[in-house]
C-alpha cells in the first residue's frame, strides 16, 4: 500500500506472528547486551555507546 503523502513509500505492518518475533527478539538482544556488559557501571556503559554511535558515525562518513 502506498504512503498518504508519497506513492513511492510502502507502509507496512507486522502479523501477530511477527510481532511475537519482534519482542523474542528484543528480549534476546537484551540478554546479549547485559551479558556483555557485565560489571561495566552506568557511566562506563554511557560512555562506551556514545564511543561507538561516534565510530558508526565516523564509519558512514568516511
Amino acid at each position: 500500500m502506498a504512503g498518504p503523502l508519497n506513492r513511492r513509500v510502502g507502509l507496512l505492518s507486522l502479523t501477530k506472528a511477527g510481532e511475537t518475533l519482534l519482542v523474542q527478539c528484543d528480549e534476546a538482544a537484551d540478554s546479549v547486551e547485559q551479558s556483555m556488559l557485565g560489571e561495566i557501571d552506568a557511566h562506563a556503559s554511557q560512555m562506551l555507546q556514545h564511543l561507538l554511535l561516534t565510530c558508526v558515525r565516523n564509519l558512514r562518513a568516511a
